[in-house]
């Protein structure tokens, strides 16, 4: 078989020894990746002659590994792991010649530009229509980006599923409001490339998906998708799933350091910045009267990613809720 596992050196317990080796066939090619922290994986490469014909032994081990859990705030566990990662590479056929499965970023983009993938980020007549309408009045690109990620962020819905392929044309999105982060963020590319602004679909591995790798063109490592916008000096990366939040400020899962560029004819990686902090200020006045009985007054204020919360909980429960749960319960600190 031409799929070969990764694999961890480490675990929830301390390894005094772990060992990856793989033999394989001349005629196969694969790529390698070691991540996490790894100074002490030690490796080597072994030629082999067998009946088949010529063939390799690759071997990786590590001594003593410690253990490793997950802890609060982390992200994924396997960033943190010292692991190998595996990607069949291509292959040689007696007949043809050597034939490249894992070819590069340049490649991958044209393929995904000549696919549905890049043919439905075409805008259609409905969707140019729309977004002209939508941006009626406005005066920059600033102002007709805020146009249309606020019509998408408030009339699409969300399903919580997460991705960034999708064959479903954009005209299904808007006609159903309704999609997965892929579909939704790219609905809002299709409407930004209407009225001429350069969008992009940018693909990233969420916060608990794991780091990317840049070596190579693996697409199994996004889950997700974002817009991005070339404006400003750095470009703008953009998340039209939620209602609440501003156009500045990204979801939590989205936090991560880059994310590939699906250009077809200028794929790269960009760093991902988004603006907002968490922020919860609560402020209360009591007294005790004679009779041992607590009189006061409680306020609160809720900026960044704590409003985009309390917003949430509003929408999803009562007000008696969120008071009981957010204020009269929310610890000394």
């Amino acid at each position: 078989p031409v799929y070969v596992p990764d694999w961890s050196f480490q675990d929830a317990e301390p390894t005094l020894y772990s060992e990856y080796s793989i033999e394989f066939p001349g005629f196969l090619n694969y790529a390698f990746a070691l991540t996490g922290p790894r100074p002490d994986v030690q490796g080597e490469i072994t030629p082999l002659n067998r009946t088949y014909g010529d063939a390799s032994r690759m071997r990786w081990a590590k001594v003593d590994a410690p253990a490793i859990r997950r802890e609060p705030f982390m992200r994924a566990l396997s960033d943190y792991q010292s692991r190998m990662q595996v990607q069949f590479a291509g292959y040689l056929d007696p007949g043809v010649g050597y034939i490249t499965v894992l070819g590069t970023w340049e490649k991958l983009a044209a393929d995904l530009g000549a696919s549905e993938f890049g043919r439905n980020l075409k805008p259609s007549r409905r969707i140019r229509d729309l977004a002209l309408e939508l941006t009626d009045g406005t005066n920059n690109d600033r102002e007709r980006v805020e146009a249309l990620y606020k019509f998408v962020s408030q009339n699409i819905d969300w399903n919580r599923e997460y991705g960034w392929y999708s064959d479903r044309k954009y005209d299904d999105v808007l006609k159903q409001k309704s999609g997965d982060a892929g579909e939704v963020n790219g609905l809002l590319v299709s409407l930004l490339r209407a009225v001429d602004i350069e969008a992009e679909l940018l693909l990233i591995s969420t916060r608990q998906n794991g780091q990317t790798i840049e070596l190579y063109p693996i697409t199994s490592q996004f889950n997700y998708a974002l817009a991005w916008v070339p404006v400003g000096s750095r470009g703008i990366s953009l998340d039209a799933t939620d209602p609440y939040r501003p156009s500045t400020m990204l979801p939590l899962r989205a936090l991560v350091d880059r994310g590939w560029i699906s250009d077809a004819d200028n794929p790269r990686w960009t760093a991902i910045k988004s603006q907002g902090a968490y922020r919860r200020q609560t402020y209360g006045i009591a007294r005790i009267d004679e009779t041992g009985t607590l009189h006061g007054e409680m306020s609160g204020s809720d900026s960044g990613y704590s409003a985009v919360e309390s917003f949430e909980m509003l929408e999803n429960g009562t007000v008696d809720d969120y008071v009981r749960d957010e204020i009269i319960d929310l610890p000394a600190e």
